[in-house]
């Protein structure tokens, strides 16, 4: 089985490092569809930079829509809290600015993780 660093390196354009994100990420983990979902509609803009605002504010968007039409189960301690924030959104108890702020500052650290694993 090929590991992602074997993927990686024996093809290292932009198109195999997008495809290893979605082949190596936990099967189980919402995320990376909402995160794939938002590079190409990011990726459409032409931009050769994305912002984390931007990419939190577009993540966050397809996250929720994806946990309103079928609720989650977190597994992971962060995920918890990050899935209890988005249903709090969903239910009005929380603010789009104070979500995509959250998100804006977990990115790095947890959800892009996988990201800076490839790149």
């Amino acid at each position: 089985m090929l590991s992602m660093t074997d993927f990686h390196f024996k093809e290292p354009s932009l198109e195999s490092l997008f495809r290893a994100i979605i082949l190596f990420g936990d099967n189980s983990a919402t995320y990376k569809f909402a995160l794939g979902t938002s590079l190409l509609e990011l990726g459409q803009k032409n931009d050769e930079l994305v912002k984390m605002g931007d990419l939190a504010e577009v993540f966050t968007r397809h996250l929720c829509n994806h946990i309103e039409q079928s609720p989650k189960q977190w597994a992971r301690s962060t995920a918890v809290k990050y899935g209890t924030l988005c249903e709090r959104f969903i239910r009005k108890e929380i603010s789009k600015e104070e979500l995509v702020g959250y998100t804006e500052k977990c990115i790095p650290s947890d959800q892009v993780g996988l990201i800076k694993g490839i790149a």
